[in-house]
Protein backbone atom coordinates (compact mmCIF):
# COMPACT_ATOMS: atom_id res chain seq x y z
CA UNK A 1 0.00 0.00 0.00
CA UNK A 2 1.42 3.36 -1.04
CA UNK A 3 0.95 6.19 1.41
CA UNK A 4 0.71 9.58 -0.20
CA UNK A 5 1.96 12.55 1.72
CA UNK A 6 1.01 16.15 1.14
CA UNK A 7 3.73 18.49 -0.09
CA UNK A 8 5.73 20.04 2.74
CA UNK A 9 4.78 23.56 1.66
CA UNK A 10 1.05 22.84 2.18
CA UNK A 11 1.15 23.50 5.94
CA UNK A 12 3.07 26.80 5.68
CA UNK A 13 0.75 27.97 2.94
CA UNK A 14 -2.28 27.10 5.04
CA UNK A 15 -0.80 28.94 8.05
CA UNK A 16 -0.08 31.99 5.92
CA UNK A 17 -3.62 31.89 4.56
CA UNK A 18 -5.08 31.59 8.06
CA UNK A 19 -2.89 34.44 9.32
CA UNK A 20 -4.00 36.64 6.43
CA UNK A 21 -7.64 35.86 7.17
CA UNK A 22 -7.17 36.59 10.87
CA UNK A 23 -5.55 39.95 10.14
CA UNK A 24 -8.35 40.89 7.76
CA UNK A 25 -11.05 39.99 10.28
CA UNK A 26 -9.31 41.89 13.05
CA UNK A 27 -8.86 44.98 10.87
CA UNK A 28 -12.50 44.87 9.73
CA UNK A 29 -13.73 44.65 13.32
CA UNK A 30 -11.25 47.29 14.54
CA UNK A 31 -12.29 49.74 11.84
CA UNK A 32 -15.89 49.55 13.05
CA UNK A 33 -14.91 49.79 16.72
CA UNK A 34 -12.61 52.80 16.27
CA UNK A 35 -15.11 54.59 14.04
CA UNK A 36 -17.91 54.09 16.56
CA UNK A 37 -15.98 54.93 19.75
CA UNK A 38 -12.82 56.73 18.71
CA UNK A 39 -9.34 55.65 19.71
CA UNK A 40 -9.82 56.30 23.44
CA UNK A 41 -13.17 54.53 23.70
CA UNK A 42 -12.37 51.50 21.55
CA UNK A 43 -11.74 48.23 23.39
CA UNK A 44 -9.58 45.39 22.13
CA UNK A 45 -11.86 42.76 23.65
CA UNK A 46 -14.73 44.20 21.61
CA UNK A 47 -12.55 44.01 18.49
CA UNK A 48 -11.72 40.37 19.24
CA UNK A 49 -15.39 39.58 19.75
CA UNK A 50 -16.32 41.29 16.49
CA UNK A 51 -13.61 39.35 14.66
CA UNK A 52 -14.62 36.09 16.39
CA UNK A 53 -11.02 35.50 17.42
CA UNK A 54 -9.03 35.23 20.64
CA UNK A 55 -7.74 38.58 21.99
CA UNK A 56 -4.21 37.23 21.99
CA UNK A 57 -4.20 37.21 18.19
CA UNK A 58 -4.58 40.99 18.16
CA UNK A 59 -1.37 41.36 20.17
CA UNK A 60 0.35 38.73 18.03
CA UNK A 61 -0.41 40.52 14.76
CA UNK A 62 -0.43 44.20 15.79
CA UNK A 63 1.30 44.51 19.15
CA UNK A 64 -0.96 46.94 20.97
CA UNK A 65 -3.94 49.22 20.48
CA UNK A 66 -1.85 51.94 18.87
CA UNK A 67 -0.36 49.44 16.42
CA UNK A 68 -3.81 48.16 15.50
CA UNK A 69 -5.11 51.69 15.03
CA UNK A 70 -2.24 52.58 12.71
CA UNK A 71 -2.74 49.35 10.73
CA UNK A 72 -6.42 50.16 10.19
CA UNK A 73 -5.51 53.54 8.75
CA UNK A 74 -2.61 52.20 6.69
CA UNK A 75 -4.84 49.61 5.03
CA UNK A 76 -7.39 52.21 4.01
CA UNK A 77 -4.99 54.70 2.51
CA UNK A 78 -2.44 52.35 0.94
CA UNK A 79 -4.95 51.37 -1.75
CA UNK A 80 -4.78 54.92 -3.10
CA UNK A 81 -1.32 54.47 -4.58
CA UNK A 82 -2.33 52.26 -7.51
CA UNK A 83 -5.49 54.26 -8.19
CA UNK A 84 -3.57 57.53 -8.34
CA UNK A 85 -1.03 56.09 -10.78
CA UNK A 86 -3.92 55.06 -13.01
CA UNK A 87 -5.34 58.58 -12.76
CA UNK A 88 -2.03 60.20 -13.69
CA UNK A 89 -1.78 58.01 -16.78
CA UNK A 90 -4.81 59.84 -18.14
CA UNK A 91 -5.03 63.28 -19.68
CA UNK A 92 -2.69 65.25 -21.93
CA UNK A 93 0.69 66.58 -20.83
CA UNK A 94 1.06 69.22 -23.55
CA UNK A 95 -0.01 70.38 -26.97
CA UNK A 96 -3.33 71.78 -28.04
CA UNK A 97 -6.25 71.60 -25.59
CA UNK A 98 -8.28 68.45 -25.95
CA UNK A 99 -11.68 68.56 -24.32
CA UNK A 100 -12.06 64.78 -24.64
CA UNK A 101 -8.77 64.12 -22.81
CA UNK A 102 -9.53 66.67 -20.11
CA UNK A 103 -13.00 65.22 -19.69
CA UNK A 104 -11.49 61.75 -19.21
CA UNK A 105 -9.07 63.09 -16.61
CA UNK A 106 -11.89 64.90 -14.79
CA UNK A 107 -14.10 61.82 -14.78
CA UNK A 108 -11.26 59.72 -13.37
CA UNK A 109 -10.55 62.24 -10.60
CA UNK A 110 -14.23 62.42 -9.62
CA UNK A 111 -14.56 58.62 -9.69
CA UNK A 112 -11.44 58.19 -7.53
CA UNK A 113 -12.71 60.75 -5.02
CA UNK A 114 -16.17 59.17 -4.82
CA UNK A 115 -14.72 55.68 -4.39
CA UNK A 116 -12.34 56.83 -1.68
CA UNK A 117 -15.02 58.59 0.37
CA UNK A 118 -17.52 55.75 -0.09
CA UNK A 119 -15.13 52.90 0.73
CA UNK A 120 -13.43 54.63 3.67
CA UNK A 121 -16.32 56.36 5.43
CA UNK A 122 -15.44 54.83 8.81
CA UNK A 123 -11.73 55.61 8.57
CA UNK A 124 -12.40 59.17 7.46
CA UNK A 125 -14.62 59.63 10.49
CA UNK A 126 -11.54 58.84 12.60
CA UNK A 127 -9.66 61.66 10.92
CA UNK A 128 -12.50 64.07 11.67
CA UNK A 129 -12.58 62.94 15.30
CA UNK A 130 -8.86 63.58 15.59
CA UNK A 131 -9.01 67.09 14.16
CA UNK A 132 -12.29 68.36 15.62
CA UNK A 133 -14.17 68.30 18.90
CA UNK A 134 -13.04 66.98 22.26
CA UNK A 135 -10.67 64.35 20.85
CA UNK A 136 -8.72 66.80 18.69
CA UNK A 137 -4.98 66.49 19.12
CA UNK A 138 -5.14 63.57 21.58
CA UNK A 139 -3.69 61.11 19.08
CA UNK A 140 -1.49 61.80 16.09
CA UNK A 141 -1.63 58.36 14.45
CA UNK A 142 -4.40 59.29 12.02
CA UNK A 143 -2.73 62.56 11.08
CA UNK A 144 0.63 60.83 10.50
CA UNK A 145 -0.93 58.22 8.23
CA UNK A 146 -2.94 60.86 6.38
CA UNK A 147 0.18 62.96 5.82
CA UNK A 148 2.06 59.88 4.63
CA UNK A 149 -0.55 58.74 2.11
CA UNK A 150 -2.89 61.64 1.33
CA UNK A 151 -0.28 64.40 1.21
CA UNK A 152 1.68 62.83 -1.68
CA UNK A 153 -1.57 61.98 -3.48
CA UNK A 154 -2.75 65.56 -3.32
CA UNK A 155 0.65 66.84 -4.39
CA UNK A 156 0.93 64.68 -7.52
CA UNK A 157 -2.59 65.51 -8.70
CA UNK A 158 -2.04 69.22 -8.12
CA UNK A 159 1.30 68.99 -9.92
CA UNK A 160 -0.43 67.37 -12.90
CA UNK A 161 -2.97 70.21 -13.04
CA UNK A 162 -0.14 72.74 -12.81
CA UNK A 163 1.71 70.94 -15.62
CA UNK A 164 -1.38 71.16 -17.81
CA UNK A 165 -1.63 74.89 -17.07
CA UNK A 166 2.04 75.54 -17.80
CA UNK A 167 1.75 73.60 -21.08
CA UNK A 168 -1.15 75.79 -22.15
CA UNK A 169 -3.65 72.93 -22.10
CA UNK A 170 -5.79 74.66 -19.48
CA UNK A 171 -6.34 78.33 -18.66
CA UNK A 172 -3.30 80.22 -17.40
CA UNK A 173 -5.17 81.72 -14.44
CA UNK A 174 -6.32 78.37 -12.99
CA UNK A 175 -5.23 77.86 -9.38
CA UNK A 176 -4.53 74.13 -9.19
CA UNK A 177 -5.04 73.82 -5.43
CA UNK A 178 -8.36 75.66 -5.39
CA UNK A 179 -9.58 73.69 -8.39
CA UNK A 180 -8.59 70.40 -6.78
CA UNK A 181 -10.30 71.27 -3.49
CA UNK A 182 -13.43 72.39 -5.35
CA UNK A 183 -13.70 69.12 -7.32
CA UNK A 184 -13.08 66.96 -4.26
CA UNK A 185 -15.53 68.98 -2.16
CA UNK A 186 -18.35 68.91 -4.71
CA UNK A 187 -17.87 65.18 -5.19
CA UNK A 188 -17.52 64.20 -1.55
CA UNK A 189 -20.14 66.35 0.17
CA UNK A 190 -23.22 64.32 -0.85
CA UNK A 191 -21.39 61.18 0.32
CA UNK A 192 -20.29 62.63 3.65
CA UNK A 193 -23.65 64.34 4.28
CA UNK A 194 -26.22 62.12 2.51
CA UNK A 195 -29.17 63.84 4.15
CA UNK A 196 -28.20 66.97 2.20
CA UNK A 197 -28.64 65.13 -1.09
CA UNK A 198 -32.00 63.76 0.09
CA UNK A 199 -33.23 67.21 1.04
CA UNK A 200 -32.18 68.71 -2.29
CA UNK A 201 -33.11 65.93 -4.69
CA UNK A 202 -35.70 64.02 -2.66
CA UNK A 203 -35.21 60.68 -0.98
CA UNK A 204 -36.61 58.72 -3.91
CA UNK A 205 -34.36 60.52 -6.39
CA UNK A 206 -31.10 59.73 -4.61
CA UNK A 207 -29.38 56.77 -6.20
CA UNK A 208 -27.11 55.73 -9.03
CA UNK A 209 -28.78 57.97 -11.61
CA UNK A 210 -28.57 61.08 -9.43
CA UNK A 211 -24.98 60.24 -8.50
CA UNK A 212 -23.97 59.85 -12.14
CA UNK A 213 -25.62 63.15 -13.05
CA UNK A 214 -23.97 64.93 -10.16
CA UNK A 215 -20.54 63.58 -11.10
CA UNK A 216 -21.08 64.66 -14.70
CA UNK A 217 -22.07 68.13 -13.47
CA UNK A 218 -18.91 68.38 -11.34
CA UNK A 219 -16.75 67.47 -14.34
CA UNK A 220 -18.48 70.03 -16.56
CA UNK A 221 -18.06 72.71 -13.87
CA UNK A 222 -14.34 71.93 -13.65
CA UNK A 223 -13.94 71.95 -17.42
CA UNK A 224 -15.68 75.31 -17.74
CA UNK A 225 -13.02 76.72 -15.42
CA UNK A 226 -10.06 74.78 -16.81
CA UNK A 227 -10.41 75.41 -20.51
CA UNK A 228 -8.92 78.61 -21.91
CA UNK A 229 -11.52 81.30 -22.53
CA UNK A 230 -11.10 81.02 -26.29
CA UNK A 231 -11.89 77.30 -26.26
CA UNK A 232 -15.39 76.25 -27.31
CA UNK A 233 -17.42 74.95 -24.37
Amino acid sequence: MVTRTKPREAAPKRKARDAHDSRRRILDAAEKEFAAKGFAGARLDAVAKGARLKPGLIHFHFGDKQGLYAAVLERAFAALDVQVQQLLALGPVGGEPSRAELHLFGEALVALTARFYTDNAQVLSLLRQETTGKTAGKSSAARRVAEKHLGPVYDVVIQRIDALREAGVIAADVDARHLFVAVVSMTAYPIVEPIFAELVFGRDAVGEVMTARHHSFVVEMALSRMLPRSSPI
